[in-house]
């Protein structure tokens, strides 16, 4: 429900230290202004409604909406023009307005676009030789030469910047020159590889990186790569968790691990891997926990083995053989 009436009272002020004047008024036909109740309508308030002109509060005056626009408390005269590009105008000052479309306002005074220039924490400068970047939360202008790398200005032409980190190492070049990161090194694509954890190798296809950690060398294509370093062909396998281990035979092509020492052994030669070390088994002989059997005469389940003449054709869970013709698995 719109209110037609005023109602004046003395109430607190809103630190409520001590009272003051407050008053209630419409809104569908009045304005606060200079601490005042007025007529939104100024002194067309008694004409006629085709007839009557909206006014709006600027610097506690009433002024004709559509032919001003207040800026900070100051109320400028719109020209024609102005007036019917309204929405589109901003205020740069006190005195200074423009078209969003036209200009871009900086340091209270507006550029035309078409110049090239933009704003920098209200400094105007032209794009073609400057731009704006944010260092330690301040708009700061630097040249279109420089970069920023965690708040340190640089010289693309001295150095280059890597995930943060200032490299002595120049970002353009008027040499051949393709520049890239590896990690947080700057390198020359066009001489060089990169490799895993910043490592960089010479640009060389017979080269290949070798590692991905601490351990980390350069191999050619012909070898092989165990945990950052080459193996020496023909003599060595690459083990469990990436560990060079020496062939014991020639022939060998798997590790075994047991009682912590670590050796080779060759699974043509149907030799197999235990707790005790490698175990050579005849030709169609299996392995059941550290003993070898016949799969066509015994049945193995986990390390327990059941003879296949008794019966016993299955494993209940793990563990337990029986005889799935005449026992039940539950």
């Amino acid at each position: 429900m719109t209110l037609s009436w005023l109602q004046t009272y003395v109430g607190p002020t809103e630190s409520g230290d001590h009272p003051q004047r407050r008053t209630i008024y419409s809104t569908k036909d009045n304005i606060c202004c200079g601490d005042q109740v007025r007529n939104k309508y100024g002194d067309t308030w008694n004409k006629s409604d085709a007839e009557k002109v909206e006014h709006e509060c600027c610097g506690g005056k009433l002024v004709p909406a559509d032919d001003y626009i207040c800026c900070f408390g100051n109320a400028l005269r719109l020209s024609e023009k102005q007036k019917i590009d309204k929405d589109n105008l901003l205020c740069c000052s006190e005195t200074v307005v423009v078209n969003i479309w036209e200009k871009i306002c900086c340091g209270g005074v507006g550029f035309f676009i078409s110049e090239g220039r933009s704003c920098c924490n209200g400094e105007p400068y032209l794009d073609s030789e400057k731009k704006c970047e944010l260092i330690d939360d301040k708009e700061t202008l630097i040249l279109t030469s420089q970069g920023v790398c965690r708040s340190q200005i640089y010289s693309y032409r001295e150095k280059s910047c890597c995930h943060g980190k200032l490299n002595n190492f120049p970002t353009v070049s008027s040499e051949p020159y393709d520049f890239a990161c590896c990690d947080l090194k700057a390198y020359n694509r066009k001489e060089k590889y990169c490799c895993p954890a910043n490592h960089t190798i010479p640009k060389n296809e017979e080269l290949f990186c070798c590692g991905n950690g601490a351990y980390f060398s350069i191999i050619n294509k012909n070898m092989s790569c165990c945990n950052g370093r080459p193996l020496i062909e023909g003599e060595e396998l690459c083990c469990k968790n990436n560990t060079p281990c020496p062939k014991g035979k020639p022939d060998d092509d798997d590790c075994c691990i047991s009682d912590g020492k670590m050796s080779t052994f060759c699974t043509s030669e149907n030799e197999i891997c235990t707790v005790r070390g490698v175990v050579k088994v005849e030709k169609g002989k299996l392995l059941c926990g550290d003993t070898v059997y016949d799969p066509n005469e015994e049945i193995c389940c986990a390390t327990r083995l059941a003879k296949r003449a008794d019966g016993f054709n299955e494993c209940c869970g793990f563990y337990t053989p029986y005889n799935s013709d005449k026992q039940i698995y539950s």
